[in-house]
């Protein structure tokens, strides 16, 4: 385990035991952990890895910049584990994300992988550290390649529209300073929920206009 997981880990840790009792999430058994060993073991066996090819949401779309979508989980089948995770900031809950990813993701999706980036949340820290234990389990360079565009604060799971969806995503986000992709060959792009991939395309897209031969896969938890 490198350092900086093990110290992502001891501050994940110091956050549930100063903020949370110690009772599970989800049954309010004793627990040191933020779930106990019985309702982990369910949730493990209620996930799998699906893949979405990319051509899957060109209709809504039109222009898709990504190759495939990986999840773990429909959104309606795990909807709570989501809720508390995302929308109540159990940001405790990632050292047990991360150990289920791992235990579904093979080699193969992250294998000659050069480097691992993530869409970025309004000031949550939730997908930034996912990607950032990813990026040390699997040995993988981690790198911040878009900021959110602070011209559009429109929080994309409070806009029910489809296509309005889809339009915010445009003009989401901005390149970060100094990102060079030259000579960068593939690429795993993460969000923790996708609805309409407006997003992660968002995303995708960018990262093309630095390299526009780069093979770009997604990673999400759940699909809506």
């Amino acid at each position: 385990m490198s350092l900086i997981t093990s110290l992502l880990r001891i501050y994940i840790s110091a956050y549930k035991f100063i903020f949370f009792d110690s009772v599970c999430v989800f049954c309010n058994s004793f627990s040191m952990d933020s779930l106990c060993y019985t309702c982990l073991d369910t949730i493990r066996k209620r996930i799998s890895l699906k893949v979405l090819p990319g051509y899957v949401f060109q209709k809504s779309l039109k222009e898709v910049h990504f190759s495939n979508l990986y999840f773990l989980f429909l959104y309606d089948e795990l909807y709570d584990f989501i809720r508390l995770y995302k929308f109540e900031n159990r940001i405790d809950l990632i050292n047990h994300i991360v150990m289920l990813i791992m235990d579904v993701v093979g080699d193969d999706i992250l294998r000659d992988i050069d480097i691992i980036t993530f869409v970025p949340n309004h000031n949550k820290l939730n997908n930034f550290l996912i990607t950032l234990f990813l990026a040390n389990q699997f040995n993988i360079v981690f790198k911040e390649v878009v900021s959110i565009n602070p011209k559009n604060l429109v929080l994309q799971h409070l806009i029910k529209d489809k296509k309005s969806r889809i339009e915010n995503a445009k003009n989401k986000f901005v390149l970060k300073n100094g990102i060079n992709l030259a000579n960068v060959k593939k690429v795993v792009v993460f969000d923790d929920i996708c609805t309409t991939g407006s997003s992660l395309n968002e995303v995708c897209r960018m990262i093309r206009t630095l390299n526009k031969n780069i093979l770009i896969n997604c990673m999400v938890l759940a699909k809506a």
